[in-house]
């Protein structure tokens, strides 16, 4: 008897497992690939265990929120202390360290993901372990993320070192703590539901002062150095007619239109980030005054 209510435990934990799988992996294809408004966020339901989040997730859910602690701590340690450091000391190498290793770093996300749509057997070897939904968001985020930092690189003294250790450091703060929410959402952080709250609160606040306050000035900023840098690059990108930043028609210029677009892409993906993690205060904020009412009765 024992054994056959210890086996039903196991049948009905992992069809949870399916079911939560599904309901994520549907969101993300309505979200992301349909383009649909105004689902939903899948979240933990209130009855399920907050200490057993790693066998209610199915393995797939499990491998995306290890691959966001990943890539959380990618954006907290290369993308914000090392330039952080490069502020202080003012080391060049660390400076071109940290770009290329963050270059580096979405580049094999990126191609990853190619390869896991064209492999015949679908082997993922993402970092981020994301739905293939989210590849349609996911890659022009590497694609342009990689491209402003080739075209800093490209501008050498023209572009400020100092100032690019500025946007590093805020997109990828606020980035890996978007991340990091992601993850701490289905863990057992639920089980003190007013600090879940408040820490969500502290990722919606860094997304506001990084993604939309401070993003206005910056693109500013961004567009102002292409539009009237003459530039040095070197004669191999001079021979490929790229060397327009100085000429005629500074708005025309390849460079200037190129920052131009990657920033409106940028915008929209700011507006998306924003959005999600408001959900996400919601849904926290509705698991905090279910907490209250309960303790009250």
């Amino acid at each position: 008897d024992a054994a056959r209510r210890e086996k039903a435990a196991r049948e009905a934990m992992a069809y949870m497992q399916e079911l939560w799988d599904a309901k994520h992996s549907g969101w993300c294809h309505k979200r992301y690939a349909l383009n649909e408004k105004g689902l939903a966020f899948p979240y933990r339901a209130p009855f399920m265990n907050d200490w057993n989040f790693v066998n209610e997730h199915s393995p797939s859910l499990a491998t995306v929120g290890f691959g966001q602690v990943v890539f959380a701590l990618e954006h907290f340690i290369v993308g914000s202390l090392l330039p952080l450091i490069y502020l202080f000391c003012g080391d060049d190498s660390i400076f071109y360290f940290v770009m290329y290793a963050d270059m580096a770093w979405e580049t094999y996300d990126m191609l990853a993901m190619f390869y896991r749509r064209l492999s015949p057997t679908g082997a993922d070897y993402t970092i981020s372990r994301y739905n293939k939904a989210i590849d349609n968001v996911m890659v022009p985020h590497h694609i342009f993320g990689v491209g402003f930092e080739m075209m800093a690189l490209m501008a050498g003294p023209g572009i400020s070192k100092a100032f690019m250790a500025q946007v590093l450091i805020t997109n990828h703060f606020s980035g890996g703590m978007m991340l990091l929410a992601m993850a701490v959402h289905q863990t057992p952080a639920m089980s003190w539901p007013k600090a879940l709250l408040n820490f969500q609160r502290l990722v919606l606040g860094s997304l506001y002062a990084t993604r939309i306050i401070w993003w206005g000035p910056m693109s500013v900023a961004c567009l102002r150095l292409t539009y009237i840098y003459t530039g040095e690059f070197p004669d191999y990108i001079a021979n490929l007619g790229l060397r327009g930043l100085g000429y005629e028609y500074p708005l025309f210029s390849p460079i200037f239109l190129a920052v131009f677009v990657l920033l409106v892409f940028y915008t929209h993906f700011n507006l998306d980030l924003v959005q999600v993690n408001k959900k996400l205060l919601r849904k926290a904020e509705g698991r905090a005054d279910a907490a209250t009412r309960s303790r009250a009765m």
